[in-house]
Protein backbone atom coordinates (compact mmCIF):
# COMPACT_ATOMS: atom_id res chain seq x y z
CA UNK A 1 0.00 0.00 0.00
CA UNK A 2 1.72 3.06 -1.00
CA UNK A 3 0.97 6.41 1.07
CA UNK A 4 -1.82 7.91 -0.91
CA UNK A 5 -4.13 4.50 0.21
CA UNK A 6 -1.98 4.63 3.48
CA UNK A 7 -3.67 8.16 4.18
CA UNK A 8 -7.30 7.56 2.83
CA UNK A 9 -7.08 4.29 4.78
CA UNK A 10 -5.35 6.10 8.13
CA UNK A 11 -8.18 9.41 7.61
CA UNK A 12 -10.79 6.99 7.24
CA UNK A 13 -10.44 5.12 10.24
CA UNK A 14 -9.76 8.00 12.23
CA UNK A 15 -13.54 9.18 10.74
CA UNK A 16 -12.09 12.25 10.11
CA UNK A 17 -13.66 14.10 6.65
CA UNK A 18 -11.55 15.64 3.99
CA UNK A 19 -12.56 19.27 5.31
CA UNK A 20 -11.76 18.44 9.01
CA UNK A 21 -8.32 16.69 8.10
CA UNK A 22 -7.46 19.77 5.84
CA UNK A 23 -8.63 22.69 8.61
CA UNK A 24 -5.80 20.35 10.82
CA UNK A 25 -3.04 20.93 8.88
CA UNK A 26 -3.67 24.37 7.58
CA UNK A 27 -4.46 23.35 4.26
CA UNK A 28 -7.29 22.97 1.43
CA UNK A 29 -9.42 20.06 1.09
CA UNK A 30 -8.42 19.76 -2.57
CA UNK A 31 -4.98 19.12 -1.09
CA UNK A 32 -5.73 16.48 0.90
CA UNK A 33 -8.06 15.09 -2.56
CA UNK A 34 -4.40 15.25 -4.80
CA UNK A 35 -2.77 13.35 -1.96
CA UNK A 36 -5.23 10.71 -1.54
CA UNK A 37 -5.12 10.42 -5.09
CA UNK A 38 -1.50 10.32 -5.57
CA UNK A 39 -1.17 13.32 -7.62
CA UNK A 40 0.97 15.64 -5.35
CA UNK A 41 3.05 14.34 -2.55
CA UNK A 42 2.90 16.74 1.01
CA UNK A 43 5.81 17.89 2.73
CA UNK A 44 7.86 16.62 5.36
CA UNK A 45 6.11 19.06 8.04
CA UNK A 46 2.93 17.68 6.76
CA UNK A 47 3.94 14.59 7.44
CA UNK A 48 5.04 15.25 10.79
CA UNK A 49 1.82 16.37 11.75
CA UNK A 50 -0.01 13.44 9.46
CA UNK A 51 2.41 10.93 11.93
CA UNK A 52 1.18 13.10 15.16
CA UNK A 53 -2.30 12.64 14.40
CA UNK A 54 -2.78 8.96 12.78
CA UNK A 55 -0.52 8.21 15.92
CA UNK A 56 1.85 6.13 13.53
CA UNK A 57 5.44 6.11 12.47
CA UNK A 58 6.66 8.20 9.48
CA UNK A 59 8.07 4.73 7.57
CA UNK A 60 4.86 3.20 8.14
CA UNK A 61 2.85 5.84 6.61
CA UNK A 62 5.11 6.36 3.69
CA UNK A 63 6.06 2.90 2.29
CA UNK A 64 4.03 0.56 4.79
CA UNK A 65 0.39 -1.21 4.95
CA UNK A 66 -1.58 0.64 7.44
CA UNK A 67 -4.26 -1.54 6.92
CA UNK A 68 -2.25 -4.60 8.11
CA UNK A 69 -0.35 -3.27 10.84
CA UNK A 70 -0.26 -6.26 13.63
CA UNK A 71 -2.50 -4.83 16.64
CA UNK A 72 0.19 -3.93 18.90
CA UNK A 73 0.84 -0.98 16.85
CA UNK A 74 -2.22 0.18 17.18
CA UNK A 75 -3.16 2.94 20.00
CA UNK A 76 -6.29 2.48 21.74
CA UNK A 77 -6.70 6.25 21.44
CA UNK A 78 -7.13 5.92 17.79
CA UNK A 79 -9.98 3.17 18.29
CA UNK A 80 -11.70 5.44 20.79
CA UNK A 81 -11.33 8.58 18.84
CA UNK A 82 -12.98 6.89 15.81
CA UNK A 83 -16.11 5.54 17.64
CA UNK A 84 -16.66 8.95 19.25
CA UNK A 85 -16.32 10.47 15.72
CA UNK A 86 -18.85 8.13 14.40
CA UNK A 87 -21.35 8.75 17.09
CA UNK A 88 -20.74 12.68 16.58
CA UNK A 89 -20.79 12.23 12.94
CA UNK A 90 -24.29 10.36 12.92
CA UNK A 91 -25.44 12.93 15.77
CA UNK A 92 -24.72 15.65 13.68
CA UNK A 93 -26.00 13.94 10.53
CA UNK A 94 -29.33 12.72 12.47
CA UNK A 95 -29.79 17.28 13.27
CA UNK A 96 -30.11 18.33 9.89
CA UNK A 97 -32.74 15.69 8.59
CA UNK A 98 -36.07 16.24 8.33
CA UNK A 99 -38.90 14.07 9.50
CA UNK A 100 -38.86 11.88 6.59
CA UNK A 101 -34.82 11.42 7.61
CA UNK A 102 -35.36 10.71 11.12
CA UNK A 103 -38.17 8.12 9.95
CA UNK A 104 -35.73 6.27 8.12
CA UNK A 105 -33.27 6.45 10.41
CA UNK A 106 -35.77 4.43 12.89
CA UNK A 107 -36.82 2.27 10.75
CA UNK A 108 -33.47 1.50 9.82
CA UNK A 109 -32.16 1.33 13.31
CA UNK A 110 -35.58 -1.32 13.98
CA UNK A 111 -34.10 -3.03 10.87
CA UNK A 112 -30.84 -3.71 11.81
CA UNK A 113 -31.77 -4.95 15.85
CA UNK A 114 -34.54 -7.57 14.08
CA UNK A 115 -31.97 -9.15 12.20
CA UNK A 116 -29.32 -9.34 15.42
CA UNK A 117 -32.58 -11.00 17.20
CA UNK A 118 -32.71 -13.34 14.38
CA UNK A 119 -29.09 -13.91 14.71
CA UNK A 120 -29.65 -15.49 18.19
CA UNK A 121 -32.46 -17.79 17.14
CA UNK A 122 -29.31 -20.49 16.15
CA UNK A 123 -27.56 -19.73 19.16
CA UNK A 124 -30.81 -20.60 21.75
CA UNK A 125 -30.73 -23.65 19.36
CA UNK A 126 -27.32 -24.86 20.34
CA UNK A 127 -27.76 -23.68 23.98
CA UNK A 128 -31.05 -25.89 24.35
CA UNK A 129 -29.04 -28.66 22.67
CA UNK A 130 -26.24 -28.38 24.79
CA UNK A 131 -28.41 -28.51 28.19
CA UNK A 132 -30.33 -31.78 26.66
CA UNK A 133 -26.93 -33.43 26.61
CA UNK A 134 -25.19 -32.14 29.82
CA UNK A 135 -28.34 -32.12 31.93
CA UNK A 136 -28.70 -35.78 31.95
CA UNK A 137 -25.13 -36.29 33.55
CA UNK A 138 -25.78 -35.26 37.04
CA UNK A 139 -23.97 -32.24 38.59
CA UNK A 140 -20.85 -32.32 36.80
CA UNK A 141 -22.80 -31.98 33.30
CA UNK A 142 -24.72 -29.06 34.71
CA UNK A 143 -21.45 -27.12 35.31
CA UNK A 144 -20.44 -28.05 31.88
CA UNK A 145 -23.49 -26.65 30.36
CA UNK A 146 -23.65 -23.64 32.97
CA UNK A 147 -19.85 -23.04 31.48
CA UNK A 148 -20.91 -23.86 27.51
CA UNK A 149 -23.78 -21.54 27.74
CA UNK A 150 -21.89 -18.42 29.26
CA UNK A 151 -19.45 -19.00 26.92
CA UNK A 152 -22.37 -19.26 23.73
CA UNK A 153 -23.92 -16.17 25.47
CA UNK A 154 -20.60 -13.72 25.14
CA UNK A 155 -20.16 -15.10 22.12
CA UNK A 156 -23.81 -13.71 20.99
CA UNK A 157 -23.08 -10.68 22.60
CA UNK A 158 -20.06 -10.17 21.08
CA UNK A 159 -21.15 -11.25 17.46
CA UNK A 160 -24.19 -8.66 18.15
CA UNK A 161 -22.02 -5.79 19.02
CA UNK A 162 -19.49 -6.09 16.15
CA UNK A 163 -22.67 -6.58 13.90
CA UNK A 164 -24.63 -3.69 15.01
CA UNK A 165 -21.32 -1.41 14.92
CA UNK A 166 -20.48 -2.72 11.40
CA UNK A 167 -23.69 -2.16 9.81
CA UNK A 168 -23.90 1.51 11.42
CA UNK A 169 -20.38 2.31 10.21
CA UNK A 170 -21.18 1.16 6.68
CA UNK A 171 -24.80 2.93 6.74
CA UNK A 172 -23.84 6.34 8.33
CA UNK A 173 -20.29 6.75 8.38
CA UNK A 174 -19.37 5.31 5.11
CA UNK A 175 -22.35 6.55 3.59
CA UNK A 176 -20.98 10.37 4.09
CA UNK A 177 -17.71 9.37 2.58
CA UNK A 178 -19.29 8.02 -0.59
CA UNK A 179 -20.39 11.88 -0.97
CA UNK A 180 -17.24 12.83 -0.57
CA UNK A 181 -15.89 10.03 -2.91
CA UNK A 182 -18.92 11.79 -5.25
CA UNK A 183 -17.26 14.86 -5.18
CA UNK A 184 -13.89 14.07 -5.45
CA UNK A 185 -14.55 11.90 -8.65
CA UNK A 186 -16.10 15.22 -9.94
CA UNK A 187 -13.01 17.14 -9.14
CA UNK A 188 -10.73 14.82 -11.27
CA UNK A 189 -13.52 14.68 -14.21
CA UNK A 190 -12.81 18.55 -13.94
CA UNK A 191 -9.24 18.73 -13.79
CA UNK A 192 -8.38 15.43 -16.04
CA UNK A 193 -8.67 14.82 -19.58
CA UNK A 194 -10.43 11.50 -18.63
CA UNK A 195 -14.01 11.06 -20.24
CA UNK A 196 -16.95 11.92 -18.42
CA UNK A 197 -19.00 9.14 -18.91
CA UNK A 198 -16.25 7.34 -17.50
CA UNK A 199 -15.99 9.29 -14.35
CA UNK A 200 -20.18 9.11 -14.44
CA UNK A 201 -20.28 5.22 -14.43
CA UNK A 202 -18.09 5.19 -11.03
CA UNK A 203 -19.94 7.57 -9.26
CA UNK A 204 -23.20 6.21 -10.35
CA UNK A 205 -21.37 2.32 -9.37
CA UNK A 206 -20.26 3.50 -5.91
CA UNK A 207 -23.95 5.06 -4.96
CA UNK A 208 -25.71 1.47 -6.25
CA UNK A 209 -22.95 -0.54 -4.54
CA UNK A 210 -23.52 1.66 -1.73
CA UNK A 211 -27.39 1.63 -1.49
CA UNK A 212 -28.07 -1.99 -2.76
CA UNK A 213 -28.35 -3.56 0.90
CA UNK A 214 -30.89 -0.86 1.98
CA UNK A 215 -33.70 -1.19 -0.84
CA UNK A 216 -36.04 -3.33 1.15
CA UNK A 217 -35.24 -1.33 4.29
CA UNK A 218 -36.09 2.44 2.19
CA UNK A 219 -39.26 0.81 0.82
CA UNK A 220 -40.58 0.19 4.55
CA UNK A 221 -39.49 3.77 5.35
CA UNK A 222 -41.67 4.94 2.55
CA UNK A 223 -44.45 2.71 3.29
CA UNK A 224 -44.54 3.45 6.82
CA UNK A 225 -43.73 7.23 5.77
CA UNK A 226 -46.56 7.05 3.38
CA UNK A 227 -48.79 5.96 6.26
CA UNK A 228 -48.12 8.86 8.81
CA UNK A 229 -48.95 11.25 6.10
CA UNK A 230 -52.64 10.02 5.95
CA UNK A 231 -53.17 10.36 9.59
CA UNK A 232 -51.63 13.35 9.75
CA UNK A 233 -54.28 14.26 6.95
CA UNK A 234 -56.90 13.08 8.80
CA UNK A 235 -55.69 15.10 11.91
CA UNK A 236 -55.25 17.85 9.94
CA UNK A 237 -58.97 18.10 8.84
CA UNK A 238 -60.25 17.42 12.61
CA UNK A 239 -57.72 20.45 13.72
CA UNK A 240 -59.85 22.18 11.36
CA UNK A 241 -63.22 21.70 12.51
CA UNK A 242 -61.84 22.30 16.07
CA UNK A 243 -60.64 25.80 14.83
CA UNK A 244 -64.02 26.46 13.40
CA UNK A 245 -65.52 25.90 16.47
CA UNK A 246 -63.03 27.68 18.61
CA UNK A 247 -63.44 30.88 16.23
CA UNK A 248 -67.30 30.54 16.54
CA UNK A 249 -67.12 30.17 20.19
CA UNK A 250 -64.35 33.29 20.14
CA UNK A 251 -66.78 35.35 18.59
CA UNK A 252 -70.12 34.65 20.64
CA UNK A 253 -67.68 35.94 23.65
CA UNK A 254 -66.33 38.88 21.62
CA UNK A 255 -70.29 39.55 20.85
CA UNK A 256 -70.82 39.37 24.66
CA UNK A 257 -68.01 41.36 25.41
CA UNK A 258 -69.50 44.60 23.44
CA UNK A 259 -72.82 43.83 25.48
CA UNK A 260 -71.32 44.50 28.51
CA UNK A 261 -70.53 40.90 29.49
CA UNK A 262 -66.65 40.32 29.93
CA UNK A 263 -65.13 36.99 30.18
CA UNK A 264 -61.46 38.21 29.47
CA UNK A 265 -59.92 34.60 30.83
CA UNK A 266 -62.38 32.59 28.37
CA UNK A 267 -60.92 35.06 25.17
CA UNK A 268 -57.46 34.31 25.72
CA UNK A 269 -57.72 30.75 26.02
CA UNK A 270 -59.57 31.33 23.05
CA UNK A 271 -56.56 32.83 21.54
CA UNK A 272 -54.16 30.26 23.27
CA UNK A 273 -56.01 27.44 21.66
CA UNK A 274 -56.21 28.97 18.01
CA UNK A 275 -52.71 29.35 18.05
CA UNK A 276 -52.27 26.03 19.23
CA UNK A 277 -54.15 24.74 16.65
CA UNK A 278 -52.73 26.57 14.15
CA UNK A 279 -49.15 25.50 15.31
CA UNK A 280 -50.17 21.81 14.91
CA UNK A 281 -51.44 22.40 11.83
CA UNK A 282 -48.54 24.15 10.06
CA UNK A 283 -46.39 21.13 11.33
CA UNK A 284 -48.62 18.75 9.57
CA UNK A 285 -49.30 20.61 6.75
CA UNK A 286 -45.30 21.23 5.71
CA UNK A 287 -45.02 17.22 7.22
CA UNK A 288 -47.25 16.35 5.36
CA UNK A 289 -45.87 18.04 1.72
CA UNK A 290 -42.28 17.51 2.71
CA UNK A 291 -41.26 20.76 3.75
CA UNK A 292 -38.81 21.75 6.46
CA UNK A 293 -40.38 23.04 9.23
CA UNK A 294 -38.36 25.96 11.49
CA UNK A 295 -38.00 24.33 14.81
CA UNK A 296 -37.55 27.98 16.60
CA UNK A 297 -41.11 29.47 15.30
CA UNK A 298 -42.39 26.15 16.46
CA UNK A 299 -40.86 26.22 19.77
CA UNK A 300 -41.90 29.95 20.23
CA UNK A 301 -45.51 29.14 18.96
CA UNK A 302 -46.01 26.36 21.36
CA UNK A 303 -44.74 28.12 23.95
CA UNK A 304 -46.25 30.81 23.32
CA UNK A 305 -49.90 28.97 22.82
CA UNK A 306 -49.83 27.20 26.32
CA UNK A 307 -48.64 30.31 28.35
CA UNK A 308 -51.73 32.06 26.67
CA UNK A 309 -53.94 28.57 27.36
CA UNK A 310 -52.75 28.04 30.96
CA UNK A 311 -53.48 32.08 32.09
CA UNK A 312 -57.04 31.65 29.79
CA UNK A 313 -58.04 28.95 31.72
CA UNK A 314 -57.00 29.97 34.98
CA UNK A 315 -58.58 32.87 34.54
CA UNK A 316 -61.92 31.54 33.18
CA UNK A 317 -62.19 28.86 36.64
CA UNK A 318 -62.32 32.16 38.74
CA UNK A 319 -64.46 34.39 36.98
CA UNK A 320 -67.07 31.11 36.30
CA UNK A 321 -66.76 30.68 39.93
CA UNK A 322 -67.99 34.12 40.64
CA UNK A 323 -71.03 33.58 39.03
CA UNK A 324 -74.08 32.77 41.00
CA UNK A 325 -76.28 29.94 39.50
CA UNK A 326 -79.90 29.55 40.65
CA UNK A 327 -81.67 26.35 39.55
CA UNK A 328 -84.95 28.40 38.68
CA UNK A 329 -86.52 30.90 35.94
CA UNK A 330 -85.40 34.44 36.32
CA UNK A 331 -88.09 37.11 37.63
CA UNK A 332 -88.41 38.24 34.13
CA UNK A 333 -90.77 35.61 32.49
CA UNK A 334 -93.98 35.14 34.09
CA UNK A 335 -95.92 31.93 34.28
CA UNK A 336 -98.70 31.98 31.70
CA UNK A 337 -102.37 30.07 32.46
CA UNK A 338 -104.90 28.51 30.10
CA UNK A 339 -107.76 26.52 30.69
CA UNK A 340 -109.41 23.72 28.99
CA UNK A 341 -113.09 22.04 29.38
CA UNK A 342 -112.96 18.42 28.78
CA UNK A 343 -116.64 16.94 28.68
CA UNK A 344 -116.36 13.62 31.18
CA UNK A 345 -115.61 9.97 29.80
CA UNK A 346 -115.01 7.04 32.19
CA UNK A 347 -112.25 5.98 29.25
CA UNK A 348 -110.18 9.20 29.80
CA UNK A 349 -106.67 9.14 30.71
CA UNK A 350 -103.60 11.40 31.31
CA UNK A 351 -100.77 10.70 28.80
CA UNK A 352 -97.02 11.30 29.84
CA UNK A 353 -97.41 14.34 32.41
CA UNK A 354 -95.11 15.39 35.31
CA UNK A 355 -96.26 17.45 38.19
CA UNK A 356 -99.89 16.76 37.96
CA UNK A 357 -102.10 18.24 40.76
CA UNK A 358 -105.94 17.12 41.18
CA UNK A 359 -108.21 19.54 42.73
CA UNK A 360 -111.83 18.07 43.79
CA UNK A 361 -114.70 20.18 42.94
CA UNK A 362 -118.45 19.55 42.59
CA UNK A 363 -118.47 19.70 38.49
CA UNK A 364 -120.36 17.76 35.53
CA UNK A 365 -117.37 18.05 33.41
CA UNK A 366 -113.23 17.70 33.34
CA UNK A 367 -111.66 21.20 34.28
CA UNK A 368 -107.98 21.47 32.77
CA UNK A 369 -105.54 24.36 34.13
CA UNK A 370 -101.99 24.68 32.97
CA UNK A 371 -99.01 26.68 33.66
CA UNK A 372 -95.67 27.56 31.61
CA UNK A 373 -93.76 30.40 30.53
CA UNK A 374 -95.04 31.68 27.04
CA UNK A 375 -92.07 32.72 25.85
CA UNK A 376 -89.65 29.80 25.98
CA UNK A 377 -92.52 27.63 24.96
CA UNK A 378 -96.39 26.89 23.90
CA UNK A 379 -98.55 24.03 24.53
CA UNK A 380 -102.08 23.44 24.05
CA UNK A 381 -103.74 20.09 25.33
CA UNK A 382 -105.89 17.50 23.16
CA UNK A 383 -107.86 14.68 23.15
CA UNK A 384 -107.16 11.61 20.88
CA UNK A 385 -108.87 8.17 21.34
CA UNK A 386 -109.53 9.31 24.63
CA UNK A 387 -105.76 9.87 25.79
CA UNK A 388 -105.13 13.39 27.30
CA UNK A 389 -102.17 14.95 25.38
CA UNK A 390 -99.99 17.97 25.13
CA UNK A 391 -99.43 19.51 22.01
CA UNK A 392 -95.69 20.97 22.33
CA UNK A 393 -94.03 23.24 20.92
CA UNK A 394 -90.52 23.65 22.17
CA UNK A 395 -89.00 26.50 19.38
CA UNK A 396 -88.09 29.11 21.34
CA UNK A 397 -91.22 32.36 20.94
CA UNK A 398 -89.08 35.24 21.65
CA UNK A 399 -85.22 34.53 21.10
CA UNK A 400 -84.53 37.72 22.00
CA UNK A 401 -86.46 37.86 25.17
CA UNK A 402 -84.26 35.18 26.86
CA UNK A 403 -80.73 35.89 25.17
CA UNK A 404 -81.56 39.75 26.33
CA UNK A 405 -82.47 38.17 29.61
CA UNK A 406 -79.53 35.59 29.84
CA UNK A 407 -76.93 38.89 29.14
CA UNK A 408 -78.84 41.48 31.75
CA UNK A 409 -78.21 38.55 34.51
CA UNK A 410 -74.56 37.92 33.19
CA UNK A 411 -73.81 41.44 33.59
CA UNK A 412 -74.81 41.08 37.41
CA UNK A 413 -72.97 37.70 37.63
CA UNK A 414 -76.12 35.97 37.50
CA UNK A 415 -77.29 32.61 35.75
CA UNK A 416 -80.57 30.69 35.55
CA UNK A 417 -82.04 27.57 34.52
CA UNK A 418 -83.86 28.71 31.43
CA UNK A 419 -85.98 25.26 31.02
CA UNK A 420 -88.54 25.59 28.11
CA UNK A 421 -89.83 22.36 29.41
CA UNK A 422 -91.78 23.91 32.68
CA UNK A 423 -96.03 22.94 33.03
CA UNK A 424 -97.63 22.64 35.52
CA UNK A 425 -101.38 20.71 35.20
CA UNK A 426 -103.65 20.75 37.58
CA UNK A 427 -107.15 18.68 37.02
CA UNK A 428 -110.85 19.40 38.66
CA UNK A 429 -113.14 17.08 38.59
CA UNK A 430 -115.33 14.91 41.12
CA UNK A 431 -113.58 12.28 43.27
CA UNK A 432 -115.19 9.88 40.88
CA UNK A 433 -113.89 10.97 37.94
CA UNK A 434 -110.42 11.59 39.58
CA UNK A 435 -110.07 8.11 40.89
CA UNK A 436 -110.94 6.75 37.42
CA UNK A 437 -108.82 9.06 35.72
CA UNK A 438 -106.06 8.10 37.75
CA UNK A 439 -107.05 4.10 37.31
CA UNK A 440 -106.90 4.75 33.68
CA UNK A 441 -103.71 6.29 33.25
CA UNK A 442 -102.07 3.38 35.16
CA UNK A 443 -103.43 0.60 33.15
CA UNK A 444 -102.39 2.55 29.82
CA UNK A 445 -99.28 2.98 30.85
CA UNK A 446 -98.45 -0.71 32.17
Amino acid sequence: MNFSKNLSYARKKLGISQEDFAEKLNVTRQSVSKWENNDTFPDIDKLSIMCKIFNVKLDDLVNGDLEHLKDEDKSYKVVINEVLNGIKKIVSDLGQKDAKGIIKFIVEIAVILLIIFAVNIPFVMIENFINEIFMTLGIVGGVISSVLVVILQLTYFLVAVVMFIYIIKLRYIDGKELKENVVKEKEIKENTDISSDVIEAKVEKKKREYREPFKIVSILSGLILLFLKFVFSIMFLCLIFIMFFIVVGFSLFLILSFKGVIFFGVLIAFLGGLLLIYSLEDVIFKFVFNKRNNALKVFILLLVSTVLLGVGVGSSIYEFSQIEYNDTMPNDFKVSTKSSVIPRNDSLKLDNFHNVKYVVENRNDIKLTYQYYEELSSYDINVLDNVIFIDYNNTVVNPKVVLDSIIKNLKNKKLYNYDSSYFNLTVYATQSDIDKLIENTNNFHN
